[in-house]
């Protein structure tokens, strides 16, 4: 499963539940949602590298899935119950890793039930059939980006929008940049991410006003 699938999956669960901080009158504590989901979608990843001899060990395996899916259910039935806020930030963070264990579920290599190989999980796919099922996913994904970034865009803005969706990205831009430009041997590397960051903040802010103006002559016709 790629990288950008699991962060979709992950983007739209902190969308569902940032939608739910939002009615309650926490825009900022909802956003923050958004990038904890997303991070959440990828925990099993940065804690088991996909390129490590160790890939499908403690962050992918059936313990870590019972164990999220336990914190899930009683912070769904908790937030539920007393609307506060930090254990719905623990549900859609639970949730997203959930998905991505699900995805990494029925796939061929499967979740083992500990550590160590494979037991192939619940569903086993023919390995033939991976790259057309991921092709397929990919343009399904980007086909539902599209479309989730043109409906947020009528809601808040497209700039805020895609400021909102690509908080990973810049975030890391922002926070590497201001890490290794306080280490004197790293500074330029520092200055770089931080100019890196910058353009991408243009580029985001730009390609949200074309959208913004799109959707304006599209109201007016």
């Amino acid at each position: 499963m790629l990288g950008i699938q699991h962060e979709f999956a992950g983007g739209i669960i902190g969308l569902i539940f940032g939608a739910w901080l939002f009615a309650q009158g926490h825009p900022i504590i909802a956003a923050g949602c958004f990038l904890i989901s997303i991070w959440g979608a990828n925990l099993p990843d940065l804690l088991d590298p996909p390129l490590s001899p160790f890939h499908r060990s403690i962050g992918h395996n059936f313990i870590s899935f019972f164990m999220f899916l336990v914190v899930f259910i009683v912070g769904l039935t908790l937030s539920i119950i007393f609307h506060w806020w930090p254990l719905i930030i623990v549900t859609s963070f639970s949730l997203a890793v959930l998905s991505h264990l699900v995805f990494d579920m029925i796939t061929p290599m499967g979740l083992p039930m500990f550590v160590g190989k494979s037991l192939f999980g619940i569903i086993e796919i023919p390995l033939f059939l991976i790259p057309v099922i991921n092709i397929i996913m990919l343009v399904v994904t980007i086909i539902l980006a599209v479309y989730s970034i043109r409906y947020l865009a009528k809601k808040i803005g497209a700039k805020l929008a895609l400021l909102l969706l690509f908080i990973p990205v810049w975030g890391s831009l922002l926070l590497l940049g201001i890490a290794f430009s306080a280490i004197n041997w790293l500074s330029w590397l520092g200055y770089f991410l931080l100019f890196l960051f910058g353009i991408l903040i243009i580029i985001l802010i730009v390609i949200g006003h074309a959208i913004d103006k799109s959707l304006k002559k599209a109201k007016r016709k």
